[in-house]
């Protein structure tokens, strides 16, 4: 009844999600908790009781790899405070148990870019597909152009987005994964990412997006005096 007055409301989705795992009704469940994370315009403040209840569904149906993505997503927003010993544990039983592939990222690379220009704009490849990106620290999603993100082979999938305000007001912007996405020579595999709606400003001419946290927080990434470093995290 709650959902039916307020269908945006992330807590009911929660809440209505816990009552459903409580009577077994785990299918149920993940869908509802999976509502409530991406009916927020910010996954970054979500708290982590939602990823790991979300995680956890995920490996009861059988998904382990899932359920490591899910909680690498959220060690992305702040990959120092939220690799706690808890997290990694249950990334890497999932991992084992799904013999899934290494969650965080690989390689490192030491780019220059031109510092005064007002934005760091670096080449990326997307699956493969050269970019031109911002690297923007603060945006918790990669953001991709729809004509890029077709061109990467990323189809957009209304069950991945998220709430996001427009000029037009709020909005349901469609979301994706990357199978894979590199800056030089450091790369990270199946990273969410959000595809621009049509109503959306351009980035500007020939950029393809922005690279967001849910890529530069696979490593342990510093920007400083004209150069961006992407190192592994230990």
């Amino acid at each position: 009844r709650v959902l039916e007055t307020y269908p945006s409301s992330g807590k009911a989705y929660f809440n209505r999600g816990e009552i459903r795992a409580l009577h077994g009704d785990i299918s149920g469940s993940y869908e509802d908790i999976r509502k409530a994370i991406y009916v927020f315009s910010d996954p970054s403040k979500i708290l982590y009781r939602a990823f790991e209840s979300l995680a956890q569904n995920a490996a009861k149906l059988g998904r382990p790899c899932e359920a490591v993505a899910i909680l690498q997503d959220y060690t992305t927003f702040d990959s120092l405070e939220r690799r706690t010993p808890e997290v990694l544990g249950l990334i890497h039983h999932w991992q084992e148990q799904g013999a899934c592939p290494n969650p965080f990222g690989n390689g490192k690379t030491r780019l220059k870019y031109i510092k005064g220009r007002g934005a760091i704009i670096l080449p990326v490849k997307v699956n493969g597909a050269e970019a031109r990106m911002i690297v923007d620290t603060g945006a918790s999603r990669t953001s991709l152009t729809r004509s890029f993100a077709a061109h990467a082979g990323i189809e957009p999938s209304k069950e991945d987005g998220s709430m996001t305000q427009t000029a037009n007001g709020a909005v349901w912007v469609m979301g994706g994964r990357a199978k894979t996405i590199s800056l030089g020579d450091a790369q990270a595999a199946n990273i969410p990412v959000f595809i621009q709606t049509s109503d959306q400003k351009d980035f500007g001419p020939g950029i393809d997006g922005l690279l967001g946290l849910s890529f530069l927080g696979n490593f342990k990434f510093t920007v400083n005096d004209g150069v961006l470093e992407l190192e592994p995290l230990s």
